[in-house]
């Protein structure tokens, strides 16, 4: 279920490409892609899709409630260093890519027995930092981050703000994940779970509070962030992503949404590169230094 100790590079475990003439068409710089995000023309509009490689070439959709959807012959995850097949090069389809590796990234899918207090086994060796959990029918993505507590969840699929509820996800721990199932699902729903955590100079699973203008956001890396994901959590506001294939550029980095199928924004000044992580910026269209908010965020190195 992957290697066996912590990855000593980001490269081992993460890449972002696109799409290539032969197959794999998503090439990776590791053997084996355990989950896939992938849009297929980040210049227009579209879903964007997730691809995990446990539930069999079943699709879920990022921005939206939809129930998982059939691969069919493109979303084929069977492949030595990357994936899609069926298909053709394009300079405007990306896919982002994960290999399951301990301290950094695991996937977990499971029925639910509509306990009060289910206990997961995961393989992350440290306790999970960020969980996105999806009913592989109609439902909400519902998204756990540690900095916001055991009463707080957000919805991937919406732009919405945290929802209190009372002890959605109890204490996990290195090697379980506490989930309270009779809050939301009936019993025998089948979910899969996306577990994140911080890797030290790998990965950084963070919050941080805006000041109007810049600021660095430290993640102890040393040459910057290939890949950015931040949500505001006391407002609304988009789940933005940023990558170093597109650009993590000191002016106009481009980015787009996990909740939204609008097309990539190019002309905001939103983030700026620093070697520890990132910059943000306070900018009109999503706001993400705005004085004294809130702020969750995900990078790779």
């Amino acid at each position: 279920r992957g290697p066996l100790a912590p990855p000593e590079a980001g490269t081992e475990v993460f890449d972002v490409k696109t799409r290539t003439a032969n197959e794999p068409h998503f090439k990776s710089d590791f053997d084996r892609v355990d989950f896939a995000l992938y849009k297929s023309a980040i210049s227009g509009t579209g879903d964007l899709y997730a691809a995990p490689r446990l539930i069999s070439n079943k699709v879920l959709i990022t921005n939206s409630t939809s129930a998982q959807i059939d691969g069919g012959t493109g979303f084929v995850m069977d492949f030595s260093g990357g994936w899609y097949g069926n298909s053709s090069a394009s300079s405007t389809s990306y896919s982002w890519m994960w290999k399951r590796a301990p301290s950094f990234f695991d996937v977990v899918s499971w029925k639910t027995e509509n306990t009060a207090n289910r206990r997961l086994k995961h393989n992350l060796g440290v306790a999970p930092e960020m969980v996105w959990v999806k009913n592989r029918a109609t439902e909400n993505w519902y998204v756990y981050q540690s900095d916001l507590g055991s009463n707080i969840q957000l919805t991937l699929n919406t732009y919405d703000d945290v929802v209190t509820t009372s002890a959605l996800w109890p204490s996990p721990s290195a090697t379980e994940f506490g989930i309270r199932e009779n809050a939301v699902w009936n019993t025998g729903t089948s979910l899969v779970g996306f577990f994140f955590a911080t890797l030290a100079g790998i990965s950084k699973v963070g919050s941080y509070t805006g000041n109007g203008s810049s600021q660095t956001i430290d993640c102890g890396f040393t040459s910057g962030s290939r890949f950015i994901l931040i949500k505001r959590t006391n407002a609304n506001g988009n789940w933005v992503l940023f990558d170093s294939v597109r650009g993590i550029i000191t002016g106009n980095s481009p980015s787009f949404y996990l909740n939204d199928t609008e097309a990539e924004r190019t002309s905001e000044d939103k983030i700026d590169p620093a070697n520890s992580g990132f910059i943000v910026n306070q900018e009109t269209h999503d706001n993400l230094n705005v004085n004294g908010s809130n702020y969750i965020f995900y990078a790779i190195a």
